[in-house]
């Protein structure tokens, strides 16, 4: 692969950016400076690094980000602002968000410019486990553990898929969905009389946001994309 298609795949810019920014000696193959852009080196066996930074090639991004309440899952800033706003510049006009988070809502949410993969970790058939912490108005009965595992009779002739719940306080539960209807937990909860208060999803699927403060993304390894693409069938057509 040449040098400035390299650079330009993970987004540094322009080619004629990138150019400039091989040619002033910010790039490195096998710790060599390289200054020539149209240079050929393979992007799966050897090093690249830019200021010393090691990169690592791959034709998608995929991130994670610890989303804070009073942002929206979409690419426009509409009543409150988007989730891209927090992600790197290099990537935010190039992901797309993997599912939705309510405004209130926080927690692991995932942004990928992977198509396939975006499509198969929401396609409602694919059953993707995510789990959520939910801090609700008053204590929960021992009951809704049964409940939720039956399936919940939300309203307007939806029944959800079986849950898990588990209750970790009075007041407190982590809930295991395999779909997402709309405000699922918060009509689940709604059902029995209960408001649910504080919302925060700690896994989607095997990604959590551990390590990340909130508002603070990072690029998944290499490992988690694996496991990902293993989830959704994805690892036996590509990777």
């Amino acid at each position: 692969m040449r040098l400035d298609k390299f650079l330009s795949d993970l987004n540094f810019g322009s080619r004629k950016r990138v150019k400039k920014l091989i040619k002033a000696g910010h790039v490195k193959v096998n710790d060599e400076v390289i200054t020539d852009s149209s240079f050929d080196f393979d992007e799966n066996n050897e090093v690249v690094k830019y200021d010393d930074e090691v990169l690592e090639y791959s034709p998608f991004v995929y991130l994670a980000l610890n989303k804070p309440k009073d942002y929206i899952s979409s690419t426009i800033d509409e009543l409150y602002p988007s989730i891209v706003n927090l992600v790197d510049p290099m990537y935010a006009k190039r992901v797309r968000i993997v599912g939705r988070l309510d405004a209130d809502t926080t927690g692991i949410i995932l942004l990928t410019d992977d198509g396939r993969l975006n499509n198969r970790l929401t396609h409602p058939n694919r059953s993707i486990s995510k789990i959520y912490r939910v801090t609700l108005n008053h204590d929960i009965p021992e009951k809704l553990i049964e409940e939720f595992a039956k399936g919940v009779d939300i309203g307007k002739g939806e029944i959800t898929r079986p849950a898990e719940l588990k209750i970790v306080a009075p007041n407190v539960a982590d809930v295991t969905l395999k779909e997402g209807k709309y405000h699922e937990i918060k009509r689940m909860f709604n059902r029995f009389d209960l408001d649910v208060i504080e919302l925060d999803r700690l896994l989607f699927g095997p990604i959590s946001y551990e390590g990340l403060e909130v508002g603070e993304s990072r690029k998944l390894t290499h490992e988690e994309v694996e496991k990902l693409m293993k989830l959704t069938g994805l690892d036996k057509e590509r990777l």
